[in-house]
């Protein structure tokens, strides 16, 4: 659903930026820099990306004060920049080098040779030698990407996809980057010499070629973790890099931009979160300043699986207590039998729901894609009475006790209703549990109707929440709830519509939009029915959307749990527990944004958990 809408706007950023960006030449030299302007050179595929060739040319002194042959520098060297006009981050991705044509030719004196002896053209069949290197002006020439005239086998790239390029050149949006360039000689990256007859001509005192570079520039994509980097790529023939979590120790969680192919880590994932949450609380709007803004939008903006790859592996520890051993709470097998499993997270936003611990946006939102839950037939139970399911709504949740760590409510500490042991909380590696936020929520005390004035009283706020379920207007937005039950009207069920992300205030407040993965989506809602056949069609291909999942029983699908209760049936929130194997809010497929109230249809289909967190 969301990739159709990706190519069109990936061409008209590309277009844009193509107009926008100019670049000073290359021009690594003794004297003033050029201040010429190239124009870059445009492109419509995806990702965007763009490139600018430039000259490199070298000059030795003036007639008046000439390169001294007799005492030749390690390097030379000078600044130039890249400008960015238009409003995507750039990054370097690849570097193309050749030489000049002259090199090729006879009866020419080459500049660059291999020795002052040997005065033999350093030309592509040199891959060794990094003649050049060019790195961002405010760091460390350390942090310098080298190259020459052949570097990646028979290529004359350096490729960000090869691992080749593993330091960072960005250029924000609407910014400029100051970069060095050098050229190598003798200082241990190339061992070639300046051709001495080329010095000593007066020609020379002319700028002489080197040859062309060639910059292209992609949606910024910060460096990633150059082992799991460089595993991955030789694990993607698998058709995934899964593979990582066997042949990478201690990886239990990892994030792949597809563009660059760039793996980052658990501790790079988590380090550019809190970049993002302490920019935006430095003052709201200042996280476009972090070099990851642009590729977290994009991967919004697309989905697991298309632009970006993201997957976790859980393990239950070997001591963990469980409350019932005969549930299935990971993919395939019981949990005690099945120890780990391997999960694809999809990203819903940034900077959405509010960190209670540090007093700020959260900086990332993940959603599991496919359910903790894959077998329909063992649902995990979302309540253990129905007494508790309709006195305190969500907050009592079962689900909610075991995804959490500790019981915040104390709720679950008897044999009436049970013992909570944490179980899906102690799946997670201590690693990543370390790395998860501690957020505030919404959620709803009660499964009974209440009106637009008495709405926020039956609101609890949840402050110390780590695992989650969504609720229905985070993943619809408030203002597409309509519910059909028969004589109630829609602002009955007005708590519905708070069941939003807390914002700090603990003051609780209508949920307007919703994720930013969900609010992208292309969906029609109708209050009335149209066309069964095409809401019928919208709703199945919804619930596929929410799970990745394949194999469930029942033409319907296997719909999400959703933090708002189920509020139709029985009274005291019964049929919020008996019956209904832990539902919470569903769908009618006929008329996709009505509530079920068919408790007979609801209890014969499962409901997948899908559990959210925070970086």
């Amino acid at each position: 659903m969301k990739a159709t809408a990706i190519p069109k706007k990936v061409a008209c950023i590309a277009s844009a930026l193509a107009l926008s960006l100019t670049m000073v030449p290359v021009v690594p030299m003794v004297g003033g820099a050029d201040t010429q302007a190239l124009a870059a050179e445009g492109s419509t595929d995806t990702p965007p990306v763009i490139s600018v060739t430039a000259p490199f040319k070298v000059t030795f002194g003036s007639k008046e004060n000439p390169y001294d042959i007799n005492n030749p520098t390690n390097f030379m060297s000078t600044t130039s920049y890249f400008q960015n006009g238009g409003t995507l981050g750039l990054s370097v991705y690849e570097v193309e080098c050749n030489a000049p044509a002259n090199y090729g030719a006879s009866g020419t004196i080459p500049v660059v040779v291999k020795s002052t002896t040997d005065k033999a053209a350093l030309n592509t069949g040199d891959k060794n030698q990094r003649l050049f290197s060019v790195w961002d002006a405010s760091k460390a020439d350390s942090e310098a990407i080298h190259f020459g005239y052949a570097n990646n086998g028979d290529t004359n790239k350096l490729k960000i996809q090869d691992q080749s390029i593993n330091k960072l050149i960005a250029v924000p949006q609407g910014s400029t980057t100051n970069v060095n360039y050098r050229i190598n000689l003798g200082n241990g990256l190339c061992n070639a010499a300046i051709n001495p007859d080329a010095a000593q001509s007066y020609d020379s005192r002319v700028r002489q070629d080197l040859g062309t570079v060639k910059f292209t520039f992609g949606r910024c994509a910060p460096i990633g973790d150059e082992r799991l980097t460089k595993k991955a790529n030789e694990v993607e023939s698998a058709g995934n890099c899964e593979a990582l979590f066997d042949q990478v120790s201690n990886t239990v969680f990892y994030l792949r931009d597809a563009a660059s192919k760039q793996v980052y880590s658990l501790d790079q994932v988590k380090k550019s979160a809190t970049q993002l949450s302490e920019l935006n609380a430095s003052g709201a709007g200042k996280e476009k300043q972090s070099l990851y803004y642009d590729m977290y939008q994009q991967f919004i903006e697309s989905d697991e699986g298309e632009d970006y790859e993201c997957r976790t592996k859980w393990t239950l520890p070997d001591d963990a207590t469980l409350a019932d051993p005969t549930k299935q709470y990971t993919i395939g097998s019981p949990i005690t039998i099945a120890k780990e499993s391997v999960y694809r997270l999809r990203i819903l936003d940034t900077l959405y729901d509010y960190d209670t611990e540090n007093n700020r946006k959260a900086g990332i939102t993940f959603q599991f894609k496919n359910a903790y839950n894959k077998n329909p037939n063992a649902n995990l139970q979302m309540y253990k009475s129905a007494e508790i399911a309709a006195n305190n709504g969500y907050k009592a949740s079962w689900i909610r006790a075991i995804m959490n760590p500790g019981n915040p409510d104390d709720q679950y500490n008897n044999e009436e209703f049970g013992t909570d042991t944490n179980e899906i909380w102690n799946a997670i590696p201590s690693d990543m549990q370390s790395r998860i936020v501690q957020i505030g929520k919404f959620a709803s005390t009660n499964a009974e109707a209440c009106d637009q004035v008495s709405a926020p009283s039956k609101i609890a706020a949840l402050n110390k929440e780590r695992l989650f379920i969504a609720s229905y207007a985070e993943t619809f937005g408030s203002e597409n709830i309509i519910i059909s039950c028969g004589a109630i009207e829609v602002d009955k069920w007005a708590w519905l519509k708070y069941e939003g992300s807390s914002d700090g205030t603990e003051q609780p407040s209508i949920t307007v939009q919703p994720y930013k993965f969900y609010s992208d989506l292309d969906r029609e809602f109708i209050s009335t029915p149209k066309d069964a056949a095409a809401n019928r069609k919208w709703y199945l291909d919804y619930i596929n959307l929410m799970r990745y999942d394949d194999g469930f029983p029942g033409d319907m699908g296997q719909g999400p749990m959703f933090r708002s209760l189920y509020p139709f049936g029985g009274e005291k929130g019964v049929a919020a527990y008996e019956g209904l194997s832990g539902n919470t809010m569903n769908l009618i497929p006929e008329y996709p944004n009505v509530l079920f109230d068919d408790g007979t249809f609801v209890a014969s289909m499962g409901r997948a958990l899908h559990p959210c967190f925070c970086f």
